[in-house]
């Protein structure tokens, strides 16, 4: 249901500060066009649980988007250093 997109500078771009964004990978809409996060909820369990599993996926997207940047930084970090003059 979520997703992350990274923007990092690729070799020969303006270096900047890589960043994520998490995103809605899938939904569907309502009939006024919003999206929905989930099923129709009856009951105060299904709510809880609901929310639990979008906060489960949220930490999970959370966990990879911060290794995908901390990579980019990293990345970016040793190609100014191969860059500058020793």
């Amino acid at each position: 249901m979520f997703d992350y997109h990274l923007a990092a500078p690729r070799r020969g771009e303006y270096p900047f500060t890589p960043f994520a964004r998490i995103v809605l990978d899938g939904y569907f809409c309502s009939r006024d066009g919003r999206p929905e996060l989930s099923a129709q909820l009856m009951t105060d369990t299904e709510i809880d649980w609901c929310v639990q599993q979008l906060k489960r996926e949220l930490d999970k997207v959370g966990r990879r988007a911060k290794n995908a940047r901390k990579r980019a930084v990293d990345e970016l970090l040793r190609a100014r250093q191969d860059s500058s003059p020793s």
